[in-house]
């Protein structure tokens, strides 16, 4: 898979319990277990950057980043 070819859907996801540590790990869980989907290439489930510049978005709990071959795969 190139990067030429690669499609990339990226999901942000706002806990109601933002400081839940258990719902947090929850969802972590449970995007391991979706990523197992055979069509995603790779991913990665992060957090907010650690950054205090205006320009980023750091209200959300968690982000998953899935890369498919294709725009077909994804569907």
């Amino acid at each position: 898979m190139t990067a030429k070819n690669t499609f990339i859907h990226h999901v942000y996801f706002w806990l109601k319990n933002p400081t839940s540590e258990s719902d947090r790990q929850k969802l972590i869980e449970g995007l391991q277990k979706l990523s197992k989907v055979k069509t995603i290439k790779s991913f990665h489930i992060g957090k907010p950057a650690a950054t205090n510049r205006d320009v980023i978005d750091t209200s959300y709990s968690i982000s998953w980043m899935l890369m498919f071959e294709d725009a077909a795969s994804q569907e």
